[in-house]
């Protein structure tokens, strides 16, 4: 237990660092209304996203990079191996599952800084996912390998006796997305833990969140309008809580054509779903847009 202010504090540090997540749909309560169409008898499952974006390629590009021609890391190659691993990545980016997709590669080398490679090097692409590199190398610049992100519990006393707050607990968030994420599924057996040890069982007043470490808008400047019902686009915040995502459950009903059941994992009243959905015949394919 740390003092803090006359408040009983007990702080989480983050055990894992920032990591983007899976999930289905971002939770937004600004805009809760959306609207699904047809399904099947079978619940849906959402197939895997389709790895068409230029931008996302070039992280795979990458790890292939490393992969195929480790000794071009490690000292200039020779000319043959060069050429072995261009050809390779040639056919890699002319393949024809990435028919639909647009490649922008440039390779130097760092010792003689010669252009090794290049294909669409000069053209402009807008970074997407890739600008996570940047900002993980600015964090791990900024505060080191070993920076925890804290999250604090408050109250205007410490527990009595009993191990009773009479008042309420206020979470404190310092935007750790990976506090009780799917990256870290044991949060809330930690958090547990930590209040325990703090002396604390019952807590008679109400758990407020409290957001406010962060100020200034919830959607970053250039983000996509289309994307920001996706889990990969939650709204910032300084609290998250299962990666700021809530699940669409999607259920058939006893006969086809009737309409399927929807709920929302976890609920939120502040989210209404207009439910068109209709359960298919016995072995027809599923299908769902939102």
């Amino acid at each position: 237990m740390v003092p803090h202010l006359n408040l009983m504090e007990v702080g989480l540090p983050s055990s894992t660092p920032p990591k983007a997540m899976r999930s289905n749909s971002s939770r937004k309560p600004g805009n809760p209304r959306r609207e699904a169409t047809r399904s099947s008898s079978r619940p849906f499952r959402p197939s895997a996203l389709r790895l068409i974006s230029s931008v996302l390629n070039a992280v795979s590009l990458l790890a292939f990079l490393i992969l195929v021609n480790p000794p071009f890391c490690s000292g200039q190659p020779a000319q043959s191996s060069i050429g072995t691993w261009q050809d390779r990545l040639r056919q890699r980016i002319t393949a024809a599952r990435f028919e639909t997709a647009r490649w922008g590669i440039h390779v130097v080398d760092l010792e003689t800084g010669e252009t090794v490679f290049d294909h669409n090097g000069s053209q402009r692409f807008v970074p997407a996912s890739n600008t996570k590199l940047f900002t993980g190398a600015l964090v791990l610049d900024k505060f080191g390998s070993a920076a925890r992100l804290r999250t604090s519990f408050y109250a205007r006393e410490t527990p009595g006796l009993r191990g009773t707050v009479q008042g309420d607990l206020v979470v404190f968030g310092r935007g750790d997305p990976s506090f009780q994420s799917s990256a870290t599924s044991n949060g809330l057996e930690k958090l547990g833990q930590a209040l325990k040890a703090a002396g604390l069982k019952r807590v008679r007043g109400a758990l407020v969140a409290d957001t406010s470490w962060y100020q200034g808008g919830v959607v970053a400047p250039g983000w996509t309008v289309d994307d920001l019902d996706s889990y990969y686009s939650p709204e910032i915040s300084a609290l998250s809580f299962n990666d700021n995502v809530a699940s669409l459950v999607v259920a058939p009903a006893l006969h086809s054509n009737e309409l399927t059941k929807l709920w929302w994992v976890p609920s939120d009243p502040r989210m209404t779903v207009l439910n068109r959905v209709l359960t298919g015949s016995a072995g027809t394919r599923a299908t769902l847009s939102l």
